[in-house]
């Protein structure tokens, strides 16, 4: 089969994979805030195709989530942003490297620091008119309590479902 193809099909499957874990399989803590592992399919699109379909995957998900599973209110395309970054993150720390723990990690930290305690809370203060600082507060606890959990995911995705995936991933 067609590498490209077979790339194509594999992002389309893992987005709409991500559309379900995070519209329909999410536990939410109050209305800003929720736990969701949409997170695992964009470290395996990150892990098999790099930084850019990583990247592109999440955004994808995260617009057509928006349209056609709307949560809350009106799209706003700063999360899409977010779910880009993510994506990129995860694609620069996982794709063609041997995975470590530090790693692994490292790119949580990353996609915390960057995306979970940065960009969405602006995009919630722009959103809601609530004080950034007041959105951080709730958001720094369940970013590092998920930290080590969502660290032993990928741990655990890595080991027993990216076997039967990376005869696909890019070379």
């Amino acid at each position: 089969m067609n590498h490209k193809l077979t790339k194509m099909v594999l992002i389309a499957l893992l987005v709409a994979l991500n559309i379900v874990l995070v519209r329909f399989a999410s536990i939410n803590l109050g209305p800003l805030l929720r736990i969701n592992f949409g997170f695992i399919t964009i470290v395996i699109m990150g892990m098999l195709f790099g930084p850019r379909s990583a990247a592109l995957g999440a955004a994808l998900a995260d617009f057509i989530g928006a349209i056609v599973f709307p949560t809350g209110g009106a799209y706003f395309p700063g999360f899409t942003l977010s779910a880009l970054a993510t994506g990129y993150i995860y694609g620069k720390m996982l794709y063609g490297h041997k995975l470590s723990i530090s790693r692994i990690v490292l790119s949580n930290l990353l996609v915390i620091l960057i995306v979970q305690l940065f960009l969405n809370p602006l995009w919630l203060s722009m959103i809601t008119g609530k004080a950034f600082m007041v959105l951080i507060s709730a958001r720094v606890i369940k970013s590092f309590l998920m930290l080590p959990i969502e660290s032993a995911l990928i741990m655990v995705t890595y080991k027993y479902i990216s076997p039967f995936f990376m005869k696909y991933a890019e070379r």
